[in-house]
């Protein structure tokens, strides 16, 4: 898929490579946020209200990152958002490029986000990454939509 502006009269059909560009984008951040980032959302949610123990602050303060506790949330939430912003088709060419950065700095760090989550694991998420960057979001995506909606068609 080229890097093009769409014209007002651009009428493509549907095809497959939009339908998986859709299933990529669905399925990835699904799978990261259900086996991945879950856990780690309620721990920072229990440690913020409980004060409980939370297995990320110990990794990062031997990093020797300032204030871990703010660093750790704002790359959930930054994480969060980013899937967030696949699965709708929102910026999805941005969402990636952010996810892929904050899975960068997981993999480099050596961060144990989750017992699932293995350099391998986060080596494919970055390659699917890669993959809806160039790919773009598709036809099945709020970009899209959003994209076309003011569109007049010529007779």
């Amino acid at each position: 898929m080229s890097f093009r502006l769409m014209s007002e009269t651009d009428t493509d059909p549907v095809t497959g490579i939009d339908f998986g560009l859709f299933l990529a984008r669905l399925l990835t951040a699904c799978s990261f946020f259900a086996y991945q980032l879950l856990d780690n959302l309620r721990a920072c949610w229990n440690y913020v209200w409980s004060r409980t123990e939370w297995d990320l602050l110990p990794q990062l303060e031997g990093l020797q990152i300032p204030y871990p506790a703010t660093f750790a949330s704002g790359l959930l939430l930054l994480l969060s958002i980013g899937f967030l912003g696949l699965v709708l088709g929102v910026f999805a060419r941005a969402s990636a490029a952010i996810t892929m950065g904050l899975l960068g700095f997981v993999l480099l760090a050596l961060l144990d986000l989750s017992p699932t989550l293995t350099p391998q694991a986060i080596v494919a998420y970055l390659i699917v990454m890669l993959v809806l960057i160039a790919g773009g979001p598709g036809k099945f995506s709020l970009d899209w939509y959003f994209t076309t909606r003011g569109q007049i068609p010529e007779h």
